[in-house]
């Protein structure tokens, strides 16, 4: 498979040994990793590059990390959030994805 033809997927993690599991991860599942990428480069990414799906650590910066989930909605990309999701952490309804 080329990596023209491979799903894109956007990696934001700020934890390198994660970020390095996570590519793993991606590439046993035939998918090419974009990034990874702090918040401030995922938005330059997004905007820049073809995406098909997204990771987002959502325990980087919270306006960050939404900021990058809202510009995923914007152009219907979806996305999976991990990092620290009880409830006190985040905001009610979360803004950039439905729940």
């Amino acid at each position: 498979m080329s990596e023209e033809s491979m799903p894109h997927v956007l990696v934001v993690e700020d934890e390198p040994l994660i970020a390095m599991l996570v590519e793993d991860w991606l590439g046993e599942l035939k998918c090419q990793t974009v990034g990874p990428a702090t918040a401030q480069q995922a938005l330059a990414l997004i905007a820049a590059e073809p995406i098909d799906g997204a990771i987002l650590d959502v325990s980087l910066d919270r306006h960050d990390s939404f900021a990058v989930a809202a510009a995923l909605r914007e152009r219907a990309i979806p996305l999976t959030p991990t990092g620290d999701l009880s409830r006190r952490n985040l905001p009610h309804p979360l803004p950039g994805w439905n729940h």
